[in-house]
Parts: structure tokens; C-alpha cells; sequence
């Protein structure tokens, strides 16, 4: 076992298991202890790291001015992972569902067509939104249950129940690719 192996065990053991989203009333881990424990990563893993959070932040594309700038942002922290194909879908994942959900807030706020996400390029998941506009669920409700409740939180105007749905699916996204990787860096 190569040394860096041990001290991955040491960081995935010395982290909180989080349990349930919305369900703790405090944080299990303070900012200071995490990036204590983060320290222990090596540094070209970190950078990929604070590259992976940065871009799946709200605030990493805060600065893009159009949505292919977003994309070509993931599309860059998607290749820097070419190492790290699962952490890789992970990021995918995260894009596809922003994707989603600005597509249902695109249609809420009265777009009659799918014009604007022309720019996010040939994405499965942009086509499938630009061939299935008038659905409810742009023909994915199958695929992506929790797109069904988003949809009527969004059509809606309940803001807060959409995050607390998108920010749930993000978890369950991240729980299920965390399932294969118990003390590696993904």
C-alpha cells in the first residue's frame, strides 16, 4: 500500500458521517476542522478538489456572464478529472441538473421555446430538453423522479421547496457515487 494510501484512510475516517440532508440542527464539522482534515490531501488532489467545488458552486459561475461560460467552466473541470472518471460524472451530474432546473425556471418565466438553451451546447440532456419543451418534465420524469416534484415546486413559485428538492437530489447524487469509493480520494 503506497503511503499516500494511509493517510486517505486517516482523512475518509477522522470526517463525520453527515446523515440525512436537513436533518441536523448543527453542522457535524466546522469550516476550520474540514479544511484541517483536507490539508492531508495531496497537493495536485486538492487543487482538483477546489477546482470540482469551485465550478458546482454557486459562487464559481457567479462570474459568467452567459450560460455556454458555465458550461465551457464544467466542460474544463470535467477534463482536468480525466484521472477521475467517476469524481468526473459527479461534476456531470451536477451540470446536468443546474441544466434542468433552469430550463423549468425558463418555462415558468414564459419562454414559449427552447431558444435560450441552444447555448449549452450538444449535451444529451440539452437535446432532450430542446426535443421535449412542452413536457412537464422535458420526457425525463422517468429517468429523474425528483424532477417531477422540482417541476411543480418551480411552477409553483416556492423557491425555497425547490432548493430544499435540488439540494436533496444533489446529496442523493453524491451518496450514490461516494458508494464505490471508500478511501481513495473520489
Amino acid at each position: 500500500m503506497a503511503e499516500g494510501s494511509f493517510q486517505y484512510i486517516t482523512l475518509s475516517a477522522s470526517l463525520p458521517h453527515l446523515g440525512a440532508l436537513f436533518s441536523n440542527a448543527d453542522l457535524p464539522m466546522s469550516r476550520f476542522r474540514l479544511e484541517e482534515r483536507l490539508s492531508m490531501l495531496e497537493d495536485e488532489d486538492r487543487r482538483l478538489l477546489d477546482r470540482v467545488t469551485h465550478v458546482t458552486s454557486w459562487p464559481g459561475v457567479d462570474g459568467c456572464d452567459t450560460d455556454a461560460e458555465v458550461v465551457a467552466r464544467f466542460d474544463a473541470a470535467c477534463r482536468s478529472l480525466e484521472a477521475h472518471p467517476d469524481l468526473a460524472a459527479v461534476v456531470r451530474e451536477r451540470l446536468e441538473t443546474r441544466m434542468l432546473v433552469a430550463a423549468l425556471r425558463l418555462r415558468r418565466d414564459g419562454a414559449a421555446d427552447p431558444a435560450p438553451v441552444a447555448a449549452w451546447g450538444r449535451m444529451a440532456i440539452a437535446r432532450a430538453i430542446r426535443t421535449n419543451w412542452s413536457e412537464p418534465t422535458f420526457g425525463l420524469g422517468r429517468a429523474r423522479p425528483w424532477l417531477r416534484a422540482a417541476q411543480a415546486l418551480c411552477a409553483a413559485g416556492d423557491h425555497i421547496g425547490l432548493e430544499r428538492a435540488v439540494l436533496t437530489e444533489v446529496y442523493r447524487q453524491i451518496d450514490r457515487a461516494a458508494d464505490d469509493h471508500q478511501f481513495d480520494f473520489e
